[in-house]
């Protein structure tokens, strides 16, 4: 295992590589780069954008992050995930990130090598947004700053190591056990929020995996079954409420744009691709 003045640099390396914003930023670990905590205090915020710093390639694996003060935005692969106190992200390491946390905020970061990929605690999770009850977290709170403030020698055991990933892992299932769903109960949750929602233009596939507190990702393996995606799914049940509407008479066109706007369509060109695709189902 690497020590920890090989994990302090690797860190620094890492953040100051990553188009970092953060003055004042004091960061702390223990571990090693494929098995490591760091706690982050940034008490003027903090800013990381690693397209800012094409040298910058990010390794593969999963980042874990607790948010214990402050907050932010957390950019990656076109999701936006909003988290708050006392909420961990679960983000594959790979992709491109982005973190603004525009006021202080204090964070607990794991960096775990690509072997966890192959564990369902964190698979099932990545790209979520996990609320942490401060009672659940609070004993792992203080044996991850006995590690990082203790005896170096010690934080380099690989005993101590499984004991940490073993602790996470609890907090992690602990967490919110809800998001542990398979593919049936994410549709059905799905479906029953798109019924009383399709009705806003502004309603989509992205918005409602946030709502439901799962990536993107998840949402579509739970409606691939059907052989569609979430947004023909959306697009479905609006063409068959503009359908209903309109019945078969013939409407000029203001009547049609009023009654596709009602039915949860953004725009013309959209209702009219629906309506198309319903019509051509046997």
């Amino acid at each position: 295992m690497a020590s920890t003045a090989a994990m302090y640099e690797y860190m620094h390396e890492r953040w100051n590589n990553a188009g970092a914003g953060a003055p004042g930023v004091r960061i702390e670990g223990a571990g090693a780069p494929g098995n490591g905590v760091s706690r982050v205090w940034a008490p003027l915020g903090c800013r990381l954008d690693p397209a800012a710093a094409p040298e910058s390639r990010p390794a593969s694996g999963v980042h874990l992050m607790l948010i214990v003060e402050g907050g932010g935005v957390v950019r990656q692969e076109g999701r936006v995930l909003e988290a708050s106190r006392n909420q961990m992200v679960i983000l594959e390491a790979e992709p491109q990130t982005q973190f603004l946390f525009p006021g202080p905020s204090v964070t607990y970061s794991w960096a775990f090598d690509d072997r966890v990929l192959g564990s369902r605690w964190i698979r099932e999770r990545l790209g979520e947004v996990l609320p942490v009850e401060p009672a659940l977290w609070a004993p792992a709170r203080a044996l991850t700053n006995g590690v990082i403030d203790g005896d170096p020698a010690l934080s380099e055991q690989p005993a101590v190591a499984r004991a940490g990933e073993i602790l996470l892992r609890s907090v992690v299932e602990n967490a919110a056990p809800r998001t542990r769903r398979g593919g049936g109960h994410v549709y059905g949750e799905a479906m029953a929020l798109i019924e009383d929602r399709y009705g806003d233009p502004a309603f989509t596939a992205r918005i409602l995996a946030r709502e439901m507190l799962v990536s993107e990702r998840s949402l579509a393996r739970a409606f691939s079954f059907l052989g569609r995606t979430v947004r023909e799914e959306l697009d479905r049940r609006r063409a068959g409420e503009l359908r209903h509407r309109i019945g078969g008479r013939p409407r000029n066109p203001a009547e049609f744009v009023r009654e596709a706007e009602e039915s949860g369509f953004a725009s013309i060109e959209s209702a009219q691709q629906a309506l198309c695709g319903l019509d051509s189902r046997p």
